[in-house]
């Protein structure tokens, strides 16, 4: 038995091995942004549909409001030239029990009028963010000690990144697309091993005064960013990227911190760029995708459905409120052909995971106040050898996170 145990957790051994060996997941580059998903049309009762069809901003939910007055209410709030046929009926369909003359404020707050998810900048106007990345990978072992092999080695292997940096608008072009001057003025770096801490720096710390990371504090780079939150292009990182070079330790990780990749994945707004259209109403979506790479598990590819779920009204002004649901894709062949080549490992897990969002964006400045992601995928196996004596099977534990959060603080 103790054989046909041993031989049966070999190739997890090295699975093991494999997955702490690189430091968290990497992630591809989102694609196909801009895919609108549409909402499902609203089956209207028996009575409406035999009125004729029906024009945009005139949908009536009959079997709600016999006597037309919700039909009155949406025509008078959106004329038919203006109004989105599937909008408008999806709202109607969010109103619940018959719609009465003093309703008019419940129909308005479930449309809402339409509203503009643009960044709008400034010649002068400055900013200050806080930009923190997380990824992460874990093994663990579960079920009784007695089961678990003598070479087994777990824990947690990654990377948290927290940067603070000034954004400052240099010039605005008539598209609306700005050129940012962009410096960092904060950092903080934290990479392990198997729960071993490798690497660790605090720009406000002196003793990390040394390292190759404290010679970013300061630099600066440009880059030009499109009003839908597109990083367009990189300028000047040069400077920056050689005094990265300085230092006795960390050089390395600084000269990474400044890669296009880097660079473009800290300050686009991934939310707002895969939108297509110019005004959006609360509960309408729109979609991308985004691809992991989660090493020996294989590649994933996550198709992020964003909705505007509803308008705030503050003190500072109206602000929009965004959420994101992902769901499994198989829209990229690079990722397709990486989950085939793991296989023969993946095949073996029970898979659960986790994939949501959620920001908040200024109407009136026209800023992105805030947007965090936080991704969870777990693989679990069972011993396929258990002794009448466990209580409980043994089991292999893997895991990944992703965690992005962007923070205007000033």
């Amino acid at each position: 038995m103790a054989t046909q145990r041993g031989l049966a957790w070999v190739l997890l051994g090295g699975l093991v091995v494999g997955l702490l060996a690189v430091s968290g997941c990497q992630e591809g580059a989102a694609t196909r942004a801009g895919t609108v998903v549409e909402p499902k049309p609203v089956e209207m009762p028996p009575d409406a549909k035999s009125a004729g069809p029906e024009t945009a901003g005139s949908v009536v939910d009959r079997g709600r409001s016999p006597d037309g007055t919700l039909q009155a209410r949406v025509e008078r709030q959106w004329p038919a030239e203006d109004a989105n046929t599937a909008d408008v009926e999806r709202a109607v369909e969010t109103v619940s029990g018959p719609v009465e003359l003093e309703d008019e404020a419940a129909v308005a707050k479930a449309v809402g009028p339409p509203v503009e998810l643009r960044l709008r900048f400034s010649p002068g106007e400055t900013a200050i963010y806080t930009v923190t990345t997380e990824s992460q990978k874990s093994v663990e072992w579960a079920g009784s000690a007695s089961t678990r092999p003598a070479t087994f080695r777990g824990g947690h292997t990654g990377t948290r990144i927290e940067m603070t940096f000034e954004q400052r608008v240099e010039s605005v072009g008539a598209d609306g697309d700005a050129t940012l001057a962009i410096t960092i003025t904060a950092l903080k770096y934290t990479s392990r091993v198997r729960d071993a801490v490798v690497l660790d720096f605090d720009s406000a710390a002196e003793k990390d005064e040394d390292m190759g990371l404290a010679a970013l504090i300061g630099q600066s780079y440009t880059i030009q960013m499109s009003a839908k939150g597109e990083v367009l292009s990189i300028l000047g990182a040069a400077g920056a990227r050689e005094a990265a070079q300085s230092g006795s330790r960390g050089r390395g990780t600084a000269g990474k911190l400044l890669s296009d990749a880097e660079i473009k994945d800290r300050h686009a707004v991934a939310a707002l760029a895969a939108s297509t259209t110019r005004q959006t109403r609360a509960g309408q979506t729109w979609s991308d995708v985004k691809t992991f790479n989660f090493g020996m598990m294989g590649g994933k590819s996550y198709e992020r459905i964003y909705t505007l779920t509803e308008v705030l009204q503050r003190d500072a002004g109206p602000a929009a409120v965004l959420e994101m649901k992902a769901i499994p894709s198989a829209a990229t062949a690079e990722a397709m052909h990486e989950q085939a080549t793991a296989s023969l490992f993946a095949g073996r897990f029970d898979n659960t995971e986790s994939y949501t969002g959620r920001g908040t964006f200024d109407l009136g400045s026209g800023a992105l106040l805030e947007y965090s992601e936080y991704l969870r995928t777990e693989w679990v196996v069972a011993e396929p050898v258990v002794t009448e004596n466990e209580a409980e099977p043994a089991a292999l534990r893997m895991g990944a996170t992703h965690r992005y959060r962007l923070e205007r603080v000033e």
